[in-house]
This record gives C-alpha cells, structure tokens and sequence, in this order.
C-alpha cells in the first residue's frame, strides 16, 4: 500500500485558504486604518480593484480625511486612491438655560 505523509506545515499549506492579491491588498490597507492612533480611522473601510484603493466611510473632518488617505500613499500595488470619505459634521445641541 502506497502511503503519502506530509509534515504538519506541508498539510496547512495545501488546506490554507487561498487569497487574491486584490484581497490581500485591502486587508493590508484596512489594517493599515485599524493600526491608526484615530479611533475614527478604524471605522473606514476599503475596496482595492485594477490598482485602485477606494476608501469609503463617514469622518467628522477634512483633516482625517486626508490623513486616511495619506496612510495609503506607498501602499504596494496601488496605483491610485479613490477617497469617497464623507466628511459629516454633528450638529451642535443647542441647549436652553
């Protein structure tokens, strides 16, 4: 009887899920927000497509707007950055004395 063993890292190897190089690009740039000392970053999402990171989500201000998109700019394999950032600001409660 012919019996094939593989080490335990050959075996994880073949079972391992595969992903795409688009998808391995937006993890990274996702975690690059996650990874940021602005907790509002962490709730950005990004979509990566033909060398396009596209950054959605809703931030309080241009400034971290801009600052989410900088965190991208030598991003391997991204030759562009879409931002679709919304800038929403609050509106202030104005409260009777």
């Amino acid at each position: 009887m012919n019996e094939h063993r593989f080490a335990d890292s050959d075996l994880q190897a073949a079972t391992a899920p595969r992903t795409t190089l688009p998808e391995q690009i937006r993890r990274i740039a996702e975690e690059r927000l996650r990874n940021s000392p602005y907790a509002a970053l962490r709730m950005i999402s990004c979509q990566y497509h033909d060398g396009v990171l596209i950054l959605y989500g809703r931030l309080q201000t241009h400034y971290l707007k801009q600052v989410a998109q900088s965190i991208m700019t030598d991003l391997d394999g991204v030759l562009e950055i879409a931002n679709r950032i919304e800038v929403v600001r609050r509106p202030y409660s104005l409260q009777s004395h």
